[in-house]
């Protein structure tokens, strides 16, 4: 039994994440990893970086409650393993600053379930939300997957922003894992690099690589 403990520590700590008794997170030169890979991806694409961002080693306009009502405080941001369930995100609170275009996050979490930590893009995908534009007002009228809606789920600018970045990073760093046939995988490199030029065909993309299991 210590030595199974054992190997599921090892598996983790090679990953890039560190354990406590509750939860387990990532630690932190792999958060900045992840983030700095995101940002590129995003300004590649040509996707909107929130405003109150300004970077792992900028100024913090996120976390201004938890930090005492104050700016500047630690930055909060973690990705967390979960058991089971979805990714998804978590924040204590969605709020405006004064001067800003953007909205900023009280101590955002990403969640991931064990079972996708094979592949790196729903990782990914959640940090894409973390970064892109955002308002309270936009937050407020987000719409959620209810496994029947899909297509109007992923046609929000929020979500079509993500699944591409997702997409992108999978055609950058992880098609080989996804043994798709040659054929499959010649057409989706060619659709990314179409979608990187013309955004409104970004919707297609998602859809295509939805019903061909890529996603």
């Amino acid at each position: 039994m210590k030595y199974t403990a054992f190997l599921i520590s090892l598996f983790f700590t090679l990953l890039g994440f560190t354990q406590n008794n509750l939860e387990t997170f990532m630690n932190e030169s792999k958060k900045i990893e992840f983030l700095n890979i995101v940002e590129s991806l995003m300004m590649e694409s040509k996707i909107e970086i929130r405003d109150t961002w300004k970077g792992w080693s900028g100024f913090n306009y996120d976390d201004f409650y938890t930090n005492g009502n104050s700016y500047g405080g630690p930055k909060l941001f973690d990705i967390i393993i979960k058991k089971n369930g979805r990714s998804d995100i978590r924040a204590n609170k969605v709020y405006t600053i004064p001067g800003f275009k953007s909205a900023a996050y009280d101590d955002y979490k990403v969640r991931i379930p064990k079972r996708l930590l094979a592949l790196k893009h729903p990782i990914i995908h959640e940090i894409v939300h973390f970064l892109q534009h955002n308002t309270v007002e936009l937050d407020k009228n987000y719409i959620d997957f209810d496994e029947t809606n899909y297509k109007e789920y992923v046609s929000q600018r929020a979500e079509l922003e993500a699944h591409f970045i997702q997409i992108l990073y999978i055609e950058k760093f992880e098609l080989e894992k996804l043994n798709l046939k040659k054929e499959v995988e010649k057409e989706f490199i060619l659709k990314v690099k179409n979608c990187l030029e013309n955004s409104k065909s970004r919707l297609g993309l998602i859809l295509y690589s939805k019903s061909m299991g890529i996603i």
